[in-house]
């Protein structure tokens, strides 16, 4: 989910910018598992003979943000 806002071009010229953009990202913000801290999309694997498993899982959560300026 993405949400931004773009600031009007009324306040943005008085910066000298022809577009400014606020915006912030997030994934996996409500997710519900069983298992805290695994992600349920993810497979677990159990290895091999001479191995003890590939156990990486992906974050539950991402929270990022940015500005977008266009001069």
């Amino acid at each position: 989910m993405v949400l931004g806002y773009t600031l009007p071009q009324e306040l943005t010229r008085k910066l000298f910018v022809e577009r400014l953009r606020i915006y912030a990202s997030c994934d996996n913000v409500a997710l519900i598992a069983c298992r805290k801290g695994l992600d349920p999309r993810q497979r677990m694997g159990t290895g091999d003979t001479t191995t003890s498993g590939n156990y990486n899982y992906s974050a539950l959560r991402t929270i990022s943000g940015g500005v977008q300026i266009t001069f």
